[in-house]
């Protein structure tokens, strides 16, 4: 079976005009399709698909966004190929936990998994939402790995892996603990490609800020062979970073 893993897509991304937000919405589009170009029979999405600080300021935000996805989304659900998430911390705040998500999943768009396991063939999905306290993280997972009865699991998560070169040292709260009884661990909260052991890290699907100048991809797992492939995502727009070494100049201090 293959599977197709989808990063960061930061729908409604507060860190821009409403022009250039709907890129966001055209990357995750972009993503999913290329997922079923490359035979994904279902579809993981690793948290922080919606920007709520946006869309929890003003509905029309939000209703923009599903203009934008949603003819998407009914050509999935129309293919039968499921779709999953988990909420990353993106979605949490104001009282109320992954609502976007909430209402994709009442509209039978999407399951959230929410320490929960989707299971499709042999195949167990489980799921652990952002966890401000990722210490507890191993534990979590470990219980929804002895619970699951499927031949192959894979675990989702949302929070910074140890190890990761994108990461600073400081920021890392996840280690290989967090992967016992896992066949593979699919992770979003980062925004660069990267693979650290059995941690498989798509990145963002769209560049949200000069920081972040990486290409970006969507992953295709093959659950019998265990190959991991990555497929690039064609850039919305050609973005141009300039570096500028300033060290040579000096100058008294005002």
């Amino acid at each position: 079976m293959k599977i197709g893993m989808i990063g960061d897509a930061h729908l409604g991304s507060t860190d821009y005009s409403a022009k250039r937000r709907s890129d966001f919405s055209q990357a995750f589009t972009n993503a999913i399709e290329l997922c079923c170009e490359n035979g994904a029979e279902v579809i993981g999405l690793l948290g922080d698909v919606f920007d709520s600080a946006a869309t929890r300021r003003n509905v029309d935000a939000f209703a923009e966004i599903l203009r934008e996805i949603s003819p998407t989304l009914i050509r999935l659900k129309n293919k039968g190929i499921p779709l999953v998430a988990i909420p990353g911390n993106h979605e949490f705040g104001r009282g109320r936990e992954a609502g976007e998500l909430s209402v994709l999943e009442s509209l039978e768009f999407l399951q959230v998994l929410r320490f929960a396991e989707f299971t499709i063939g042999n195949v167990g999905i489980c799921g652990i939402p952002w966890q401000e306290d990722a210490a507890q993280i191993p534990e979590l997972a470990a219980n929804l790995g002895k619970a699951s009865t499927a031949r192959r699991k894979i675990l989702l998560l949302h929070n910074f892996v140890r190890g990761a070169h994108s990461i600073p040292s400081h920021l890392w709260q996840v280690d290989a603990s967090a992967s016992n009884g896992f066949d593979k661990v699919f992770v979003g909260h980062h925004h660069i490609y990267e693979e650290i052991g059995s941690f498989i890290i798509p990145g963002s699907t769209e560049i949200q800020n000069m920081l972040d100048v990486s290409p970006k991809f969507v992953v295709t797992y093959d659950t019998e062979t265990g190959a991991v492939t990555r497929h690039p995502l064609v850039p919305t727009h050609r973005v141009i970073a300039l570096q500028y070494d300033a060290t040579h100049i000096t100058g008294k201090a005002l």
